[in-house]
């Protein structure tokens, strides 16, 4: 139970980063864009990942989402993310 609650306040935190998220670029139309892409990709992963029940596979699940999140945040950008994640996805 404490790792399903764990997973949808990760859930959460990432909706909150893109509601939160602005370009690089200061455009608004650039922002709008990055910012479908960050709820798309996790409304992706999430719903193709919810019927894993290995609690080590969804601890790397996890890891994997916060990674992101903090590349994302070094960099100011997540589009390069998309090549990162095509990388490092779990399946």
């Amino acid at each position: 139970m404490a790792l399903q609650q764990e997973v949808l306040a990760l859930y959460r935190r990432i909706f909150r980063l893109a509601r939160k998220w602005t370009s690089l670029s200061g455009r608004a139309e650039d922002t709008r864009e990055e910012q479908k892409y960050i709820k798309t990709e996790a409304k992706t992963l999430f719903k193709k990942n919810k019927k894993i029940t290995d609690e080590n596979r969804i601890r790397e699940h996890i890891r994997e989402a916060e990674a992101r999140i903090e590349i994302g945040f070094i960099f100011s950008s997540q589009w390069p993310l998309r090549k990162l994640a095509e990388l490092t996805r779990i399946e």
